[in-house]
């Protein structure tokens, strides 16, 4: 075959066209970097458990679209009735 490469003739491939060899080093050196940080990514949002002691007790405040959260509001909270408790599934 006139364009195949066998194994005896890579070396001299490579030292002939090293722009073929860089961009087939780099184009893999960037995939598994993507695949490393992909798989980062949902290790840390997905898989991991929260480190807490109680992280079944964690809840979620939801409040009403009209209403706007201050600091005297959140003192008083156990008061506020607005405010509903959903648990949040860890």
């Amino acid at each position: 075959m006139p364009g195949a490469c066998t194994c005896d003739d890579l070396p001299r491939h490579v030292h002939r066209h090293p722009g073929n060899a860089i961009v087939a080093v780099s184009s893999l050196a960037l995939a598994i970097a993507a695949n490393i940080t992909v798989f980062q990514l949902v290790d840390a949002v997905l898989w991991k458990q929260l480190p807490l002691p109680v992280a079944d007790r964690l809840v979620q405040l939801v409040r009403p679209a009209d209403r706007v959260w201050t600091y005297p509001w959140l003192e008083n909270f156990p008061a506020n009735q607005a405010v509903q408790l959903r648990s949040v599934e860890p």
